[in-house]
């Protein structure tokens, strides 16, 4: 199954499809359950992506709005998801050569884009008896949280962008105690968005 509809941006005329079922199953050796799993983790990440993105821009991040590009481009092409899989290297060129004000407004274009995606997926999954108005459940309280001064670490490291540090130091706290591991989780689900908002209001959450 490919879906075959497309769409015309300036970003990159003559798109190709949204979503190319066969393609990415074909990718994953025919094993639906997992592509459904991770067709839900791209809903889950990417359906704020360019609220994300315009607070990077808004804070003249253009390296991380550079890094959240590269990721989209990575998670397009996984699902295959061709049309954004395409147009992220455009978008991701203009937030690195463009002034501020050109990128936000191409971000629009792109985040058109990404809902129309969004909701092919969503299609699909219906068609596969998957309730997409139920969203993931949200995680538990957790056994344990680190220490407030370890905590407040990981915020400093956010906010110098440093996410492969934060993912490390998570690294080492499960490896020494699972009862971290609720925590862990949701950390790592901003660690991947290189969400420093987030982040922080996590930390805030269970400080």
């Amino acid at each position: 199954m490919t879906v075959q509809d497309k769409q015309e941006s300036p970003l990159q005329p003559d798109a190709p499809v949204l979503l190319d079922v066969d393609g990415a199953m074909t990718r994953l050796g025919r094993k639906e359950w997992i592509y459904i799993k991770i067709l839900e983790q791209f809903v889950f990440d990417y359906s704020h992506f360019a609220e994300t993105m315009g607070r990077c821009l808004a804070k003249q991040d253009r390296k991380g709005a550079e890094r959240l590009t590269h990721k989209m481009k990575g998670a397009a092409g996984q699902i295959g998801a061709e049309a954004l899989y395409v147009m992220a290297p455009a978008l991701r060129q203009m937030v690195a050569t463009q002034p501020t004000e050109v990128a936000t407004g191409k971000l629009a274009e792109f985040e058109g884009l990404v809902k129309q995606t969004v909701a092919v997926i969503n299609s699909f999954l219906v068609s596969k008896g998957i309730r997409t108005d139920l969203g993931f459940q949200p995680l538990g309280e957790p056994e344990m949280i680190p220490q407030a001064g370890l905590l407040e670490s990981i915020r400093q490291h956010a906010s110098m962008g440093r996410f492969s540090r934060i993912e490390r130091i998570i690294d080492d706290l499960e490896r020494k105690n699972c009862n971290y591991e609720t925590f862990c989780v949701g950390m790592r689900k901003h660690i991947r968005a290189y969400d420093e908002a987030a982040i922080a209001a996590y930390i805030d959450r269970w400080t």
